[in-house]
């Protein structure tokens, strides 16, 4: 593997890292706002 194929490989990589923990904060604020729901109806 060359060096250019190894850094689009480290970029796609970096794509999948940043999308898991955008969808492990998406899943976070979904908590979150269901909490202040409880907290109101509690």
């Amino acid at each position: 593997m060359n060096n250019y194929d190894r850094e689009k490989q480290e970029a796609v990589d970096a794509g999948y890292r940043t999308l898991n923990s955008l969808k492990k904060a998406r899943d976070h604020l979904k908590k979150a706002k269901n909490w202040g729901t409880w907290d109101m109806l509690g």
